[in-house]
Order: structure tokens, then C-alpha cells, then sequence
């Protein structure tokens, strides 16, 4: 079952990455990786879906609706003070720009509205919480309940529309929030919370805590590994490339 569990990833993954191919983009911008924790929890909350085709678009279209919002988050400010500078930023938007049409492209495949809405939520409540974040600087450092939600609304959200449990919920908030912080780092939010090592131990306490007490099922086998994998004080975790 691992094993199957394995190769339904990696197929899903290469589904994605047929899609998201753009040799431009390869060559001139450093589009930002996924963290095999982004991945995995997303296809624990696809992998019930009766059919592959349906596990694959739903998954890509999480996936790629995350990597636009995060490279949207990443355009610089400022001045444009060289011709570098103002490419690079023009590059950062028309990747982000990309990679949102492709999410858009999928979830047209599915023909699914209340999905559509679920989504559409929240990337608003995501673009709220950053815009709020913005207008506070330079006063504020950024917290963890801002970093709760920009990582992991997209994911929660997903999981209550296919009738996951609070429990379940929360334990995907706790591991998309650390895996951010130790493994994909940018330079807006996450970067600038205070203390980053005490929030790790603490996502870290709360996350051991959560596997612990969590019933036989509530987390699939490789899931279970996996988090408990991050929560290992030495472990940096991976990334993966969409």
C-alpha cells in the first residue's frame, strides 16, 4: 500500500509538471519549490476521490494555486533601480500569472462549482490576511496565526469540503506552518516573525502532540512518517519541484 501510495504521488506529480512546463520561465526566473509536505497533505485529501484523473486535477490545481500565490507574495518592492531589478519583478508576475491560469484551467476540467467557491474563498480570506499584514508594516513582524493561514487555508479548506474532521484539519495546519518555516523560507511573513526558532519548537511540541493523541486512521501510514520526520529537530525536510 506504501509502495502504491509512492507511485500515485510520483504520477500525480508528473501530471502537474507536463502542465506546468514553460522552458522560459525555467530559464530566466527561479520559480520556488513545494514542500513535499504541501504535496503530501494534498493527496491525502484527494487520494478518496474515486478516479485518478480526478485525484490528479484536484491535486494540481492546490498545488499550482499555491505556488501562484507564493510567487505573487515574493514580487519585490520598491524602486526599480536597475534594468535587473525591473525584469526580475515583471518575470515574478507573469510566473505567478502562469501558474494561476493553469489552476483555472484545471478546476474548469472538474466542472465543479462548489469547489470553485471553496478555493475562491480562500485566496480571498489568504489576500486579506497579506494586505493586512502590508498596511501594518513597519509596526508589526508578522505572527504565527498570519502564518497558520496564508500556508494552510487552502489546504483546510479542501479538507472540510471533503468532510475531513477538525482533528485533521488542524494537524495539516501545524505541518504546512512548519514545514514553511524549515524548509521554503521567503522573504515577506515567515521571514520577518521574531523568534523563528521558537516558533518551530512550538509547532513542533504541537504537532508531536497532535500524532500522538490522533486515532488509528486519522493520518494515513506515509503522512504519519513523513510529519514525523519534520518534527525531528535535525530533519530540514525537502522540497519538491512542480
Amino acid at each position: 500500500m506504501f509502495q502504491q501510495t509512492t507511485d500515485d504521488v510520483n504520477n500525480i506529480l508528473s501530471y502537474i509538471r507536463k502542465r506546468a512546463d514553460y522552458p522560459y520561465l525555467e530559464q530566466h526566473f527561479q520559480v520556488p519549490q513545494s514542500t513535499l509536505t504541501e504535496v503530501l497533505v494534498t493527496y491525502e485529501i484527494v487520494q478518496q476521490q474515486p478516479s485518478v484523473e480526478k485525484r490528479s486535477q484536484i491535486m494540481c490545481a492546490t498545488l499550482l494555486i499555491k505556488q501562484a500565490l507564493d510567487i505573487h507574495e515574493a514580487v519585490s518592492e520598491g524602486t526599480l533601480a536597475t534594468e535587473a531589478i525591473r525584469k526580475e519583478r515583471q518575470l515574478a508576475v507573469l510566473a505567478g500569472d502562469y501558474y494561476s491560469g493553469l489552476y483555472y484551467r484545471e478546476l474548469a476540467k472538474l466542472a465543479n462549482e462548489d469547489l470553485l467557491a471553496i478555493f475562491s474563498q480562500a485566496i480571498g480570506d489568504i489576500n486579506q490576511v497579506r494586505a493586512n499584514y502590508y498596511e501594518q508594516l513597519p509596526q508589526t513582524k508578522g505572527d504565527l496565526g498570519q502564518l497558520m493561514v496564508t500556508e494552510s487555508l487552502i489546504h483546510t479548506s479542501l479538507a472540510g469540503y471533503f468532510g475531513f474532521t477538525q482533528q485533521q484539519q488542524t494537524i495539516y495546519q501545524w505541518a504546512l506552518a512548519l514545514a514553511r518555516l524549515k524548509q521554503r523560507p521567503t522573504r515577506l511573513i515567515d521571514t520577518q516573525i521574531e523568534q523563528r526558532q521558537s516558533l518551530i519548537e512550538t509547532l513542533v511540541a504541537k504537532l508531536a502532540t497532535a500524532l500522538k493523541q490522533a486515532e488509528e486512521g486519522t493520518v494515513s501510514v506515509q503522512l504519519k512518517t513523513h510529519l514525523n520526520n519534520l518534527i525531528d529537530p535535525n530533519s530540514k525536510g525537502e522540497t519538491v519541484k512542480l
